[in-house]
């Protein structure tokens, strides 16, 4: 180059440092029309351009940069970052791949290709990326935060508080840090730290929008619904068109049992953001609506649109198959059901670590509560468990409805105390529960029984109402002797179903594919057996089928078991105005109903493999008009 061509980029690099995009843009101007090749002056045009907003015309300097010189590691890099802007995350991806490929050793790079992957939703990509960047520079905040969020998402929820926990340690006060901190602790259960984290990020920047969307998430499963809804309608009265805001606010309307303002809500959520693949799957759920001609061409064209990323065509799917069901069009709806949970994740079900865990508890000698008479903790727990959608909430929403027991919901504080019990012994569930002190087992006790008040206040009985306990029920003995356990089952074909046509957590494997379902089945039944047998007269079951036919008789078994009398209120459970945060939201605000009950023959042999994996030999081909 000669040296007026030098001189003019040095010039114009000095004033892109200042913040003179306008003049840095005149000085590349004139080298480029001098010498229209000049991969400088091509890539720093393409770095104003993509500062300026304009990612298209930076992705066309940038690509005429490397066609000059392809080798070039940090035009790679501006290259991805603007196809990210355009949403292009793929070859953004391509782009840090090939910066890296020439230049391995770049920890920015590398968290850039991380953020691509979290992008897509490959979550396990993301962290690799992450991590490998943390080891060329361990004090970056960003990179910590960011790897915090990948791991939140992919459900490791210790090394996430970890890595949340690191950089907070560096930037104790970064209001960003403080609301990822929140989403973690929210999503362990520990909702009142949560909630101490995500005020603090408000206080620290009362703009972040983020933090007051998560904050209202908190208040709601502390069932302080009234300040999760002022908190939304503050976020939507600054910014109308927050899609966050408004599919969120469905989300607490539907919950609340108000079905015509979750509408509007998930409407509003679709206006604002026409592919918003979350409303139109929260919309076509409610039982009461059904999507628009509009609406429904808008799916098939997200659909059919190969830009549509993954994580987007699960929810549309589903949306998909929810109106086919209105239709009654079965077979073509389940079709649906199975390409969204196709999209949900590429993991599947492994039954070797819940082979191995059946087995540590059969070997286990049982564990004695470590005192037979226990402090009380001022009221009596009772857990209802079982499969999802084995009708755990009916049954919380039927004792709830008693003057003396208040349900919590699904709270998740039991799982705490198994990850305590074993950080405690050194020995995961169930080596754990015979090593436990009589101190240990005092304070873990406690423990859970603050969190169950938090939830749930002052009541002479309080429902943990998480299905998942099932695998827990030698620790609830060890800890608390004195509660009653209720558990749920429901025919399996249409216990599986039910499950499959939700999109249940990316972490569920075993929901995402029939054959898994009936296989995970088969080891809930295999394991909730060795309980009932070890256990005997201190876990109930509750059938399905017998509540919906003989509601009546079916409330004062369970009710006499809990150990209070029978009240006539309970059989009015529909009319409760408790807020409901699962699934079932809309189910239990109806009176009992037996529709559900046989749903299976709707689907006729598209559900073989279901009933081959449960060995039900010949399900029947059923109607596809039911």
């Amino acid at each position: 180059m000669d040296a007026r061509t030098i001189e003019e980029l040095k010039a114009g690099y000095a004033r892109q440092q200042q913040g003179d995009l306008r003049g840095a843009r005149v000085l590349y101007g004139r080298v480029l029309a001098r010498d229209p090749c000049n991969e400088f002056a091509l890539n720093l045009m393409g770095v104003i351009a993509l500062r300026e907003g304009d990612a298209a015309a930076a992705v066309r300097h940038l690509e005429a940069a490397l066609a000059v010189n392809a080798t070039d590691p940090e035009t790679h890099n501006n290259l991805g970052l603007a196809r990210e802007a355009l949403k292009d995350l793929a070859g953004a991806g391509r782009a840090f791949e090939a910066s890296l490929r020439l230049k391995p050793a770049q920890p920015v790079v590398l968290m850039n290709l991380g953020n691509a992957h979290a992008a897509q939703n490959d979550q396990r990509a993301a962290i690799r990326c992450y991590e490998a960047s943390l080891r060329l520079k361990p004090d970056s905040v960003e990179c910590l935060g960011n790897l915090a969020l990948a791991l939140l998402s992919d459900d490791q929820l210790e090394p996430a508080q970890a890595a949340v926990r690191a950089a907070l340690h560096r930037a104790p006060s970064e209001p960003g840090l403080l609301t990822t901190q929140g989403r973690i602790r929210m999503a362990m259960g520990r909702y009142e730290e949560a909630l101490a984290s995500l005020e603090t990020a408000l206080r620290a920047d009362p703009e972040l929008v983020d933090a007051r969307i998560q904050l209202s998430t908190v208040c709601k499963q502390l069932r302080r619904e009234c300040e999760a809804r002022a908190h939304l309608d503050a976020v939507l009265l600054k910014e109308p068109d927050n899609t966050e805001a408004h599919k969120c606010l469905g989300v607490l309307l539907e919950q609340t049992g108000d079905f015509e303002g979750a509408a509007v809500a998930f409407r509003e959520a679709i206006r604002a953001a026409p592919n918003h693949a979350s409303a139109y799957y929260q919309l076509a759920k409610l039982s009461s609506v059904r999507l628009t001609e509009a609406e429904l061409a808008a799916v098939a064209a997200l659909l059919d649109d190969p830009a549509t990323s993954r994580a987007q065509r699960g929810p549309l799917a589903f949306a998909m198959a929810c109106e086919l069901e209105k239709a009654r069009r079965y077979p073509e709806s389940l079709a649906y059901f199975t390409e969204g949970n196709r999209a949900r994740s590429g993991a599947t079900y492994d039954p070797a670590a819940d082979d191995a865990y059946f087995h540590a508890v059969k070997n286990e000698s049982p564990a004695a509560a470590a005192d037979t008479r226990p402090e009380s903790l001022g009221f009596t727990p009772v857990f209802v468990l079982g499969m999802p959608r084995s009708g755990t909430t009916l049954t919380e929403q039927i004792l709830a409805s008693h003057s003396r027991i208040r349900g919590a919901g699904e709270c998740g504080a039991l799982s705490e105390m198994a990850l305590e019990a074993t950080r405690l012994t050194g020995q995961p569930v169930p080596g754990c529960l015979s090593r436990l002190s009589s101190a240990q087992v005092r304070t873990l006790r406690s423990r859970y029984g603050q969190a169950l008040r938090a939830l749930a206040g002052d009541a002479e009985f309080i429902v943990d109402k998480t299905p998942a306990n099932f695998q827990l029920i030698g620790l609830i003995r060890t800890l608390l002797p004195e509660s009653r356990i209720l558990y749920c089952r429901r025919n399996a074909l249409d216990n599986c179903l039910s499950i499959f046509r939700l999109p249940f957590d990316e972490s569920q494997t075993y929901s995402h594919d029939l054959a898994s379902l009936g296989a995970y089945y088969r080891n809930h039944e295999r394991l909730m057996s060795l309980w009932l047998t070890r256990f005997e007269g201190a876990i109930l079951t509750v059938e399905y089928e017998q509540t919906v036919e003989d509601l009546a008789a079916q409330a004062q078994r369970m009710l006499g078991f809990v150990g209070v009398p029978f009240e006539e209120g309970v059989l009015a459970f529909h009319e409760s105005e408790r807020m409901i945060l699962t699934p079932s939201a809309q189910q239990v605000r109806r009176p009992i109903y037996a529709s559900s009950v046989g749903v299976w023959k709707r689907y006729g042999d598209a559900i073989r493999p279901l009933a081959v994996a449960l060995g039900v030999a010949e399900p029947g081909a059923g109607a596809a008009t039911v």
